[in-house]
């Protein structure tokens, strides 16, 4: 009897691994396979069977809220609810014209890091936006390397490298097409998209939190 009180720590303990049933090189195929992916095939990626659809909404329904208490701006549109992205306002994270995160956009991130802190548990998408205040090529280079700064940031946070991509998207999907300063400031943006990742949905199908 003592024996089996000693035991039941360790075996809750396994019980609640995350990745305890995902073979190592099955996530380094996965992770390969991301990289070369659009957004729109991020977002779609990977599958999640249709029996466990409603309890993956659910957890990313808990999941936008903890966000929005943190004062995130979030939404849900993607996948019927699947996924939960997050806006931030350019200027929240950069200087006017920089590359760089400003000192501003620190507290920012590290609090967003902390959602990502479980390799896997998400797929997370980085993705810039800018005005169209430029050429083509600039705004692509500048957005790209913005996105690139955020996720060097956030694996600094100890965020694990692989489940996390940036994308640079320019002035391609502007919020609007008048050229006001007010509308322009919208276009600037920062959208993070949290997408359910392997272990999430392993653990939904187990039955783990």
């Amino acid at each position: 009897m003592c024996k089996l009180r000693y035991l039941a720590p360790l075996i809750a303990a396994l019980y609640f691994l995350p990745a305890s049933a995902i073979d190592k090189d099955d996530l380094a195929k996965y992770h390969a396979k991301i990289v070369g992916m659009s957004i729109d095939e991020n977002i779609e990626h990977p599958d999640i069977p249709k029996k466990h659809i409603e309890e993956t909404k659910r957890r990313m329904a808990s999941m936008q809220a903890s966000l929005n208490t943190n004062s995130f701006k979030t939404e849900r549109k993607e996948r019927d609810g699947m996924v939960v992205m997050v806006t931030i306002p350019t200027a929240s994270l950069f200087e006017n014209n920089d590359t760089i995160v400003a000192a501003k956009g620190v507290n920012i991130l590290h609090t967003l890091s902390r959602y990502m802190k479980v390799p896997d548990k998400y797929k997370v998408l980085v993705t810039v936006h800018s005005d169209d205040t430029g050429t083509k090529n600039y705004l692509y280079g500048m957005t790209q390397q913005r996105a690139e700064a955020i996720v060097d940031f956030l694996e600094d946070q100890g965020v694990a490298e692989g489940g996390i991509l940036p994308y640079g998207v320019g002035n391609d999907e502007r919020l609007s097409k008048d050229s006001t300063r007010k509308e322009r400031a919208k276009d600037r943006r920062v959208e993070i998209y949290f997408v359910p990742g392997p272990i999430l949905i392993e653990n939904v199908k187990a039955g783990r939190p």
